[in-house]
């Protein structure tokens, strides 16, 4: 069985430029857009990364990262806006490590 393909038409070379563009580019996380700060992106993506973690934290967070240095200065805004940023106690300082390490996890970086 023999296939012939169709001859290009004006549309397909009308549509090729932007095809190949698409195909250059990656596609967007939000294609119409959200209403998320980029904060707010990291953070869906790190509470995404411990929700899908075993519900027990002594299985996957040592705990010398509760009592080790503070969090990096890059995440402190992610610590403030989940209240974290200054624990008042065990239960907070074990949160925010354990979202610190998300976020390190997730891949969040210097800008």
């Amino acid at each position: 069985m023999t296939v012939t393909l169709a001859p290009a038409t004006d549309l397909d070379r009308s549509v090729a430029p932007a095809i190949a563009r698409v195909a250059d580019d990656p596609i967007p996380r939000y294609p119409f857009g959200t209403v998320l700060t980029e904060v707010e992106d990291e953070l869906r993506q790190a509470l995404s990364l411990l929700q899908d973690l075993s519900p027990h934290p002594r299985s996957w967070l040592p705990w010398s990262s509760i009592v080790k240095a503070p969090a990096p200065e890059r995440l402190l805004p992610h610590l403030r806006r989940l209240g974290l940023a200054e624990p008042s106690n065990w239960r907070e300082r074990l949160m925010a490590a354990a979202v610190v390490a998300a976020l390190e996890e997730a891949g969040v970086r210097d800008e």
